[in-house]
């Protein structure tokens, strides 16, 4: 391939340095859509005389013919098979990939955590009080990193999740999905209910919502339905709307856009692998239940949803469902696999995270809000349990706005 050394390229005006940057990620997606306006906010901030002419190619697979054609000085490509890795490699150009893991190669790779997507799953679901669980999967690598984590989480608290998986590009005709929905309704209905579903994103998340209305299942009364993506438009437009995880695509095209810039001007410091932690779990309509007919649970748990920010502890809980402390800690642990106080530090923990993201309130505002009496003690728990800082999650659902 032969292009024009970086910042080579000028301008009409002999002013502007220009670098020519590929992007092959599906403009079909949330995903993709929010990559690149995180890699656009990245090119904004580069420095005066630097600028990069973005190409966007939605879904092409033909990654050498479209290169050759493009000539550019950079890529930023979604991929997930090593075949179309080595493509790209064979190319010359720099990239980053913000797909699978690709071990094999040595380009820099930019994700988001799967890991954290598939403990987040597995504790949503749990604390739903469900006792049996499926997870769906397309067959790609990040789709096993959360069924890895999501099964995890679940052996930590005594359960197991069946296994269900579609090839995703083997959907595309109305035969084979047609296919699919009769192996998934003839498998959906053989599970004991209530049942927790985790699906790898949220089209299959949709695809098994249909699934579910096929074989006459409820949601989330006999199934709990969770994806991944947040993908807003999809989500919000069946019935009932479906939960989801929302990773932080717009910093992963951020940091995909610095990765990519550090390649390009030669530093060889650019780390092989930038992990991004997910925003978190928005819930809807399909995991809105409570699945024990433990009448002194049921009670504690909806007690402790309407009152929880309200500096409660666990002797107002059982005084609440009309048991002992003992007994109501004892009965928790049998039912939710969790304590009463685990399921308090939970909902707090939702709502700070609701108001971070909304408003601009101070975070000890927040932390009283959220019904914790202590900012520092707040900023602990918080850190323990999102992974990191309320400030720096703030400044990261900023930065998407």
């Amino acid at each position: 391939m032969k292009t024009e050394p970086l910042h080579d390229r000028r301008d009409a005006h002999g002013e502007k340095r220009i670098s020519r940057v590929v992007v092959f990620v599906s403009m079909a997606t949330v995903f993709g859509r929010e990559l690149v306006a995180g890699l656009r906010s990245f090119a904004n901030e580069l420095p005066n005389g630097d600028h990069w002419f973005t190409l966007v190619r939605s879904g092409v697979n033909n990654y050498g013919e479209q290169i050759e054609l493009d000539q550019p000085d950079g890529v930023i490509a979604q991929v997930f098979r090593e075949e179309h890795a080595a493509i790209i490699d064979a190319t010359g150009v720099k990239w980053v990939n913000v797909g699978g893991d690709l071990p094999n190669h040595d380009c820099p790779w930019v994700v988001t955590d799967d890991t954290r997507i598939g403990q987040l799953a597995g504790e949503e679901l749990i604390h739903r009080g469900l006792q049996h669980y499926l997870f769906l999967g397309n067959g790609l690598s990040f789709s096993g990193e959360r069924e890895r984590a999501f099964t995890q989480t679940l052996a930590a608290r005594g359960y197991a999740a069946e296994h269900l998986e579609f090839e995703q590009y083997l959907l595309a005709t109305s035969r084979e999905l047609s296919e699919a929905m009769d192996l998934a309704v003839e498998r959906l209905t053989s599970l004991p209910k209530p049942l927790g579903v985790f699906c790898c994103n949220d089209a299959f998340a949709s695809f098994m919502l249909e699934v579910c209305y096929r074989a006459g299942l409820r949601v989330p009364e006999d199934v709990a339905l969770i994806g991944v993506d947040n993908d807003e438009l999809l989500c919000d437009s069946v019935y009932p709307t479906l939960s989801s995880i929302q990773p932080d695509a717009e910093r992963i095209g951020y940091e995909a856009g610095a990765a990519l810039c550090g390649l390009l001007n030669g530093d060889a410091g650019v780390p092989r692998k930038a992990v991004v932690p997910p925003i978190g779990v928005i819930p809807r309509m399909s995991t809105d239940l409570l699945a024990t007919t433990d009448e002194a649970v049921t009670k504690a748990m909806k007690y402790i949803q309407q009152n929880a920010c309200e500096g409660i502890n666990v002797d107002d809980v059982a005084q609440n469902a009309a048991i002992s402390r003992r007994l109501l800690e004892i009965k928790f642990k049998q039912v939710l696999k969790q304590t009463p106080a685990h399921e308090i530090r939970r909902v707090r923990i939702e709502r700070a995270m609701e108001l971070l993201r909304s408003t601009d309130w101070a975070i000890s505002r927040v932390a009283q809000t959220a019904g914790f009496g202590n900012p520092g003690r707040f900023a602990t728990t918080f850190r323990e349990w999102v992974g990191e800082s309320p400030k720096a999650f703030r400044e990261r659902c900023r930065s998407r706005q």
